[in-house]
């Protein structure tokens, strides 16, 4: 699956192409998935829904230079409103990741509570990297892994 994402700022494109992505991993992984809406006045407040149960929403952003450090940067909102009401997790997909072939896929759970959330190359290795395993499970059980081992976090 080759698209192109057009200029380095066409962030619309690399979402879709994101999107597409995990649309497809979840899919290999025999889950069903229906993508949401995109526009217009039905436009749905997540990207994905898996197994008629989870509303995901996926973000994928490649690393930017932040004081000399590989930074991934994600926009939470959507045009400047912060609805996460819902969204039952997040799928964060870091492109171009230093020393790897592939994305890293991270699954987060909602609510967030913030605009923009960044990821360096040193949060990902001492904290954020702890979201991976999780993003495999949910591929592969269909279960939320924070509802099931922490009782409140994440889910509706």
């Amino acid at each position: 699956m080759s698209m192109k994402y057009g200029q380095p700022g066409d962030a619309q494109h690399l979402g879709n192409d994101g999107q597409e992505h995990v649309r497809q991993i979840l899919y290999n992984q025999h889950r069903r998935v229906q993508m949401g809406a995109r526009s217009g006045p039905g436009a749905d407040k997540w990207d994905i829904l898996v197994d008629d149960r989870w509303h995901v929403e996926v973000k994928t952003a490649r690393p930017r230079d932040i004081d000399g450090r590989p930074t991934w940067v994600f926009n939470i909102h959507r045009h400047g409103i912060l609805d996460e009401s819902k969204v039952d997790l997040y799928v964060l997909r870091l492109e171009k990741v230093p020393y790897s072939k592939a994305a890293i896929h991270l699954l987060i759970p909602s609510p967030l509570r913030v605009f923009t959330l960044e990821v360096s190359f040193r949060k990902l290795l001492n904290g954020f990297g702890r979201y991976s395993e999780p993003f495999r499970e949910f591929c592969r059980t269909g279960q939320n892994p924070f509802l099931e081992k922490h009782g409140a976090l994440g889910g509706r």
